[in-house]
């Protein structure tokens, strides 16, 4: 992906710079039980404005189980992600993970996930962090999808305010290529 800025939760990690991101996932169904297992590895640029000892890349590692419940549109997923920051002095302790779930439910007209993501010791040992999301994807005819999601970061007092995060895009795809518009911002 090329994209104009990297936002990770409201918040800027290019410095109002350009980002160049690409991942893999593998997938495999657990024996025919309906739940796959997923493994992945995904990468940024990064540029936090902190000097030679900072980062200029993130790799995430995820994986987890997903399935559906029974044959009704409702889908859960369970897992973790770890956040790399390779190349950035170990006292920044940029590196955390997170556990994190969701439940989905497809109307056919939309469809909504609510997920919840929690750290132990947040990016910069900011110590915990809950991270609550309800999103919103709707198909508006055959090439336009509008997305929405509405988001509450609840930081450690020590780390900073609370704060909320909102999202609203369109997306479509052309000649083999996702294209997408969003806008992004927090109430800080």
């Amino acid at each position: 992906a090329l994209t104009s800025e990297y936002y990770f939760r409201g918040i800027s990690q290019t410095d109002d710079k350009p980002a160049l991101q690409g991942g893999m996932d593998y997938e495999v169904d657990l024996a025919k039980t309906g739940v796959a297992l997923y493994l992945g590895l995904w990468g940024s640029n990064v540029d936090f404005n902190d000097g030679n000892a900072g980062a200029s890349l993130e790799l995430d590692l995820y994986g987890g189980l997903r399935g559906k419940i029974g044959s009704t549109p409702l889908s859960w997923e369970a897992g973790f992600i770890y956040y790399a920051y390779p190349g950035a002095a170990s006292s920044l302790n940029y590196d955390f993970w997170e556990v994190q779930g969701s439940l989905a439910y497809d109307f056919g007209v939309a469809s909504v996930k609510g997920s919840v993501n929690y750290s132990p010791d947040n990016f910069g040992g900011t110590n915990s962090e809950t991270y609550l999301k309800l999103g919103v994807d709707v198909p508006v005819g055959k090439y336009l999808t509008l997305s929405g999601y509405v988001a509450k970061q609840y930081l450690d007092a020590a780390a900073g305010k609370d704060y909320l995060e909102w999202n609203f895009s369109a997306g479509t795809n052309v000649a083999g290529f996702d294209l997408s518009l969003a806008y992004s911002d927090t109430d800080i």
